[in-house]
């Protein structure tokens, strides 16, 4: 009996443990997708940016940025 207890508990944990995994999964999935979404913003408006014409000073403020950003993910 006492096995099949330590049993029960070991799939229990498992259980848990894989569906912790699985909402730990979709949180990166999440978070790449976010992070795709916001590389794009940040490409188009540089681009825009670009095609303004822009001041140098101003693009390079917006390239420091863009990086600084880039950079916490």
């Amino acid at each position: 009996m006492r096995e099949k207890e330590q049993n029960d508990a070991t799939t229990k944990a498992h259980i848990e443990s894989q569906e912790k995994y699985e909402e730990l999964l979709k949180k990166f999935v999440d978070v790449d997708t976010k992070i795709d979404l916001l590389q794009g913003t940040i490409e188009r408006y540089v681009i825009c940016l670009y095609l303004l014409g822009l001041t140098q000073g101003l693009y390079d403020l917006t390239v420091h940025i863009v990086y600084c950003l880039v950079m916490r993910f």
